[in-house]
């Protein structure tokens, strides 16, 4: 294959950077303090993406900044210092998400290249060709879709597409995942996810890891997805050590250099990604419908190698029987099933017949010393190998890159008097000093089924929603007469997904509706405008809470694109929500009260 196919490696620390330099990445993707989905990450400073740009640059590598998270108002003013400080580091390009960022960065900072974050959540041909309308260079599929799907959009589009081929796998589709919110109290779309698809469950008699998605590998399918017009294939792991990305890297750098076919050098990759420690490898959607191995419940959701099951447990000390080989420094997890707990910690000391050990093979009974107490029956999973060479040179690693880019820093005037930009300022226009005008609320209701319609009350509603689909469509033939009767106050509702092969019976649906006089169409996806573009006649777009609004730029973004009422996101708090709608304008904002949402 040739070189071509980007490989975008990922970097969650210096030490981890180093190493997809090294390996020879052709670009890496890091994110910038606690604007990006990896908030657990060590993630890098303004001053140290200072130095590593340049760095990168004079190794021909480029260097994307995620910045791929929904912003609440009182991130704004911060971000917009940033964007002015990035401005003169010239990254490579920005991952976003966040509608309101798109429009500061437009109306601001329009040299950056934009690239659209896997959570836009694009499953289709209308989708792409929504953000390069927009402006964006590339688009990260969402990771739900097939090679046959990829390709269906490459035909049509001629935006840069970028998808994952390794690494973690998130249950819910790219971008509308609300288990953390719901589960956890945190938002996985601001980067704080705390993986409760992961945890044990129960159903009836059955207990399992049912949500526990196995780790995407997708190293035998790159020959299939250069063909399907793939740009960019994107390694997962900020958080993962420099160890893995040094590993990955090079497996997926050996296929791509390699002639295709050549089955020498795909067994190394393989061995390379075996070292790795991941989760059960899948291919993923990629081979939709054909789906394998995507989720095993009766196992751990734990990622690494199984190390053995505790014997006998004493204080801080624990008998192991192991199943592979360990050695001091490297990264373990003790699990215990019963109680679904997971515990991470450093192998510090390990015994064997009374000496102390700095590595154990496999077979072997040894104690090891554990900063936690472990009991009798405890799962022992090897999850990071020490990589002693990049432990040692971690000083080095960053003295090295520093060196290599002295000059390269933030100078002082570069930092001061953003916010009085004229350009900026006019973005965020003081709150205003009276009262908000009271209105009367409106109450819409949303339904699933037209087999319902009888229970929809004749007063107190302004607006019902439905949502269309075939079966609502087969419904609407049958429930004509009643539904012209509330057509003024009746509204279609489009789900957030539609595949590829479900637009054109979207495209087919919604003109004919049109036809018969239906005017209200709430999307789910701000993409699904491109529906109604060039159509003409009496339209009024609203969005969905599925849109991710959080912040008053947002609002602003979606009214220039001729959305008329906004839900705000389902996972604001009342004081943001307070917030932007201060400084809210263009559209009427709404908020779901009520409701069951898909987690």
């Amino acid at each position: 294959m040739q070189k071509q196919t980007e490989l975008l490696a990922p970097a969650g620390n210096l030490e981890a950077f180093w190493a997809a330099v090294e390996k020879k990445a052709d670009a890496v993707y890091i994110g910038w303090s606690d604007f990006n989905a990896r908030v657990q990450a060590e993630n890098f400073s303004l001053q140290d993406i200072s130095r590593m740009i340049p760095f990168a640059h004079k190794h021909g590598v480029k260097v994307y900044i995620a910045l791929n998270i929904l912003l609440k108002e009182r991130d704004l003013p911060e971000i917009v210092e940033g964007l002015k400080i990035l401005e003169g580091l010239s990254p490579d390009a920005l991952i976003i998400q966040d509608m309101g960022l798109y429009y500061l960065i437009k109306r601001c900072f329009p040299a950056f290249r934009l690239h659209a974050s896997t959570l836009m959540t694009i499953h289709n041909y209308p989708g792409a060709e929504h953000l390069r309308g927009l402006g964006f260079q590339r688009v990260v599929l969402a990771r739900e879709l097939s090679i046959d799907e990829i390709s269906a959009i490459h035909r049509r589009s001629p935006l840069e597409l970028e998808v994952f081929v390794q690494g973690a796998l998130c249950y819910s589709f790219s971008g509308l995942c609300l288990m953390s919110s719901y589960l956890g109290g945190k938002s996985s779309m601001r980067g704080r996810c705390v993986q409760p698809c992961r945890r044990l469950y129960e159903s009836g008699k059955k207990r399992g890891s049912f949500f526990s998605m196995n780790d995407l590998s997708a190293i035998r399918l790159l020959p299939e997805l250069k063909k399907a017009g793939v740009t960019s294939i994107k390694l997962e792991g900020r958080m993962r050590s420099a160890h893995y990305v040094s590993s990955i890297v090079e497996a997926y750098r050996t296929v791509l250099d390699a002639p295709e076919g050549d089955t020498e050098a795909l067994g190394r990759a393989e061995d390379l990604i075996r070292q790795c420690l991941g989760r059960k490898p899948t291919p993923g959607y990629f081979r939709y419908p054909r789906l394998m191995d995507i989720v095993t419940p009766h196992f751990s959701g734990t990622a690494g190698l199984f190390l053995g099951k505790i014997i006998t447990a004493r204080g801080d000390e624990a008998l192991v029987r192991l199943a592979a080989n360990v050695g001091v420094g490297d990264r373990l997890r003790l699990v215990r099933p019963a109680h679904d707990e997971r515990h991470s910690f450093t192998l510090g000391k390990m015994i064997a017949k009374g000496k102390e050990l700095i590595n154990a093979a496999y077979g072997q009974e040894i104690t090891l010393k554990m900063p936690i107490p472990g009991r009798k029956g405890d799962l022992l999973f090897k999850v990071d190998a020490k990589d002693a060479a990049l432990v040692r040179g971690s000083g080095r690693i960053r003295n090295l890159i520093f060196a290599a880019t002295k000059g390269c820093t933030i100078s002082p005037a570069t930092k001061k008097g953003l916010s009085l930009d004229p350009a900026v300022s006019k973005l965020f226009p003081e709150k205003s000093s009276g009262a908000r005008q009271r209105k009367d609320l409106k109450w819409w209701v949303k339904l699933g089924d037209l087999n319902h319609l009888s229970d929809v009350p004749g007063r107190g509603i302004d607006r019902l929603l439905v949502l269309l689909d075939e079966k609502t469509f087969a419904q609407y033939r049958r429930y004509h007469k009643q539904v012209l009767q509330m057509q003024r106050r009746f509204s279609w509702m489009l789900p957030p997904v539609i595949e590829e092969k479900q637009c054109r019976f979207y495209e087919k649906a919604i003109d004919g509706l049109r036809r018969a006089g239906f005017k209200y169409w709430h999307l789910g996806h701000i993409s699904q405008r491109q529906f109604f573009l060039h159509k003409g006649g009496d339209i009024h777009l609203s969005a969905s809470y599925t849109a991710n609004v959080l912040n008053s730029l947002s609002i602003r973004a979606l009214c220039d694109l001729g959305i008329t009422e906004v839900e705000f996101s389902i996972e604001t708090d009342l004081g943001n929500l307070k917030e932007a709608l201060a400084h809210a304008s263009g559209c009427s904002v709404g908020l779901t009260v009520y409701g069951r949402p898909p987690l």
